[in-house]
């Protein structure tokens, strides 16, 4: 009779071992498909927050761009004016560090103001007029 159930319980106690290793092996697999599941949305949600902001600067540098005071001083293609419009759109978009109004062909740096306008800005700045590149592409 002991032999039985010993041998009952050795049984009963493998099969507890084994339902036990089954039961986490696939709940480990659950939670790590959860965890990837989680980042998953968590990237789409900062890609769409992203793609949104970029959108609404876009559309608040072509707002920007369409004001008739700057359009007059682009055509005019007077320095102190564009310098002034620049200064004036900064009040309107505070997240800015520094809005420069450049014709096409410019070739100064900008040293004096902060901050400073170095040679890839120029490189960057040039390559937007010849190629004329989406807005997104230099955001």
């Amino acid at each position: 009779m002991a032999r039985v159930f010993t041998l009952v319980a050795a049984v009963t106690g493998l099969m507890t071992l084994i339902v036990s290793c089954s039961i986490y092996w696939l709940s480990s697999d659950r939670i790590a498909q959860v965890k990837q599941d989680s980042a998953i949305a968590v990237a789409n949600a900062v890609a769409l927050s992203l793609s949104q902001q970029l959108d609404l600067l876009n559309r608040t540098l072509n707002k920007m761009a369409q004001d008739p005071e700057v359009l007059i001083a682009v055509t005019r293609a007077d320095p102190v004016l564009l310098t002034a419009e620049a200064v004036r759109l900064e009040k309107y978009f505070p997240d800015a560090l520094k809005i420069r109004l450049l014709l096409p062909g410019v070739s100064e740096l900008d040293e004096k103001n902060a901050p400073r306008m170095g040679f890839a800005d120029l490189d960057m700045v040039r390559e937007t007029f010849t190629n004329n590149q989406p807005p997104r592409t230099q955001g």
